[in-house]
Parts: structure tokens; sequence; C-alpha cells
């Protein structure tokens, strides 16, 4: 059985990251765990390895990976949107009486869905966006470090609008602070936490 190098609890043999500290797990020797028997008190012990949390990701690193995220979707949205943009804007030359609301329908389902779907497709499939990839950071399960699936990822995300209220991801960035385990809203409903990468 593996045992996390960092606070030496035992893990599921096929989580890749420890579910209390959220550290890569790899070592799966018995010195590790000898290293860390409990010295104290049972309490004492469970107190100290609750309270290692190096390896999630704070604040800074996610408002970085969100920021390159955004950006990508920003440009794809202008790209796909642009040829309705444009026949709504010139002021319909060729008679297309659906250009104007057509252009405002496609830019409202454009802003719900591609957001939901880039962000839900990729932590599913990889547990990185490209800009959780560029910050080296993953989302977990954080019962056994594995991939969540692709509902607990639509969970996730859809509950990102409660994190950004009011406004730029206060409630959000209050929980990541002030949490053990960095996790905000939707990572509570999905199950999951955020991690670096070593």
């Amino acid at each position: 059985m593996p045992f996390c190098k960092n606070c030496g609890i035992a893990v599921n043999s096929e989580a890749k990251y420890c579910p209390n500290c959220g550290t890569e797990v790899f070592v799966s020797s018995k010195s590790v765990q000898q290293q860390f028997q409990p010295q104290g008190t049972a309490s004492e012990t469970w107190q100290s390895r609750r309270s290692i949390v190096g390896a999630y990701a704070g604040v800074a690193d996610r408002f970085v990976a969100q920021l390159i995220d955004w950006l990508i979707l920003g440009v794809v949205s202008a790209l796909l949107a642009l040829p309705l943009g444009l026949a709504a804007l010139i002021g319909n030359p060729f008679g297309l009486v659906f250009a104007a609301p057509a252009y405002a329908a496609f830019t409202s389902v454009v802003g719900l869905v591609m957001p939901l779907s880039y962000f839900s497709y990729f932590e599913s499939a990889t547990g990185q966006t490209i800009g959780k990839s560029v910050m080296s950071i993953k989302v977990v399960d954080q019962a056994n470090g594995s991939r969540i699936d692709f509902l607990r990822a639509v969970v996730r995300n859809v509950l990102r609008i409660v994190d950004f209220l009011p406004v730029f991801y206060i409630i959000g960035a209050i929980l990541v602070l002030s949490t053990d385990k960095k996790q905000r809203i939707g990572d509570y409903a999905a199950g999951s936490v955020v991690v670096k990468m070593s």
C-alpha cells in the first residue's frame, strides 16, 4: 500500500495524489510509514497530519490559470461570433432578417455553453485546462487523487457562477483562502481539490 511522502498516511493504491495534503503519491515503502508512526496521542498525530497543506493550489495560481483560460475563451468566442456580428453590424445588406437576433442568441449560448464545456471537458479528461497546465495545477478527486468524471466536472463548473459572486470570484477566493484544502463551493460539491504538480 502506498504512503504519502509528505504526511505519511496510507492512500488508495490507485491514488495519484494524497487526499490529506495533495502531494503526489509515488512512494510505497514501509520506511515512510515507520517515519510517521504516532509519537503523541492519536489526536495530536491526526492534527499534525491535517495541518500539512503545502501542495494545494492557492488563489494566485488559480487566478492566473483562470485568466489564461478566459483569454483563450474570449479569443475563440470572438472568432466564432465574428461572421454573425459583422452581418448584424453592417445593417443586414443581404436581407437576413434574423442576423441581429441570431447574433444575440448565438453570443448568449456561446457565453454559457462554451466555458462550461471547455472547463468540464478538460478537468474530467486530464484534470487540467490549458491555464491549469501552464500553472502546473490540476483538479483531482479529494478522496483518492484520481481524475474526476465529467458529471462532477460539470457540477464543479456550474457552481463557478456562485463562486464568482458578487464580482471577480470574491466568494471563491475567500473560501480558497480560508479552507484547509483550499476548496471553493464547486470543489466541495464535486468532491475535488486543486493541487500543485511537482
